[in-house]
């Protein structure tokens, strides 16, 4: 299953005031983007790559899921609102649980046969 969404990642404060920007960040950090992350230091580091660096991201992680942690392959990038020109983030999300899954019984089989090898 795909998912894809856009996000609003500017606060309504259009001052430049770098109180507000340091505010501006925080939310950001601690915004329902990064706490859909399992590891949520992993949802901080994508985000400020994106919105800092202008990076695209295209990475394998664990999501929160309403069934709990799962697998996605994501897709982001940081484009600017054609109406508004506040920056937004472009996020598509592939559920890649079961080739995850396949994956690490693949390597627990080639584990235990390695192990019974060198007996």
């Amino acid at each position: 299953a795909n998912q894809s969404a856009g996000y609003s990642v500017s606060s309504g404060s259009s001052s430049k005031d770098s109180s507000d920007d340091s505010d501006k960040e925080h939310d950001l950090l601690d915004s329902d983007f990064v706490k859909q992350f399992v590891d949520g230091d992993e949802g901080k580091r994508i985000l400020q790559d994106s919105m800092i660096w202008g990076h695209d991201i295209s990475i394998e992680t664990q999501l929160n899921t309403k069934n709990g942690p799962k697998w996605f392959s994501i897709k982001l990038r940081t484009i600017n609102d054609p109406i508004t020109s506040k920056p937004i983030i472009i996020f598509s999300a592939r559920d890649i649980s079961s080739i995850m899954q396949a994956a690490k019984e693949e390597a627990d089989r080639q584990n235990i046969q390695k192990s019974e090898f060198c007996k």
